[in-house]
């Protein structure tokens, strides 16, 4: 059975607006990733000031970004420059694909989110409300 009546059942694949040669596919989130998503929203970022106490700030816009795009990351045909190797395989972890995100332009991580918001409506920009 599908659940196609319930939920979004299919991947979206992205092409970038600047670079049409290159795709980005958005999965459809499940029960599992919702929740790593609602534990990373309420665990915030920890940080230790000057006195050294610990401080739990909330997660930057682009920091939710990179996170809501790792998690749902089904495959892209980005290669490594001067090379055939994939930046990522499809079947990368959430820690290298943020620490991938990580080094591109922050434009191209804004359309990515962008994108993703089209595929799944209650995530993307403007969707960081815990309660959505």
């Amino acid at each position: 059975m599908s659940f196609a009546k319930y939920a979004i059942i299919d991947e979206s694949k992205h092409v970038f607006e600047k670079e049409p040669d290159l795709y980005w596919k958005v999965k459809p989130p499940t029960v599992r990733d919702e929740v790593e998503l609602s534990r990373f929203y309420q665990e915030g970022r920890v940080v230790v000031d000057t006195t050294g106490k610990k401080v739990v700030y909330p997660w930057s816009n682009i920091e939710i970004a990179i996170h809501q795009l790792a998690l749902l990351f089904g495959g892209t045909n980005i290669t490594k420059e001067g090379s055939d190797e994939l930046v990522l395989s499809d079947k990368a972890d959430v820690n290298s694909i943020e620490k991938y995100l990580g080094t591109l332009p922050t434009p191209v991580v804004k359309e990515l989110w962008n994108a993703l918001g089209e595929a799944v409506p209650t995530w993307g920009p403007g969707k960081t409300d815990p309660k959505n």
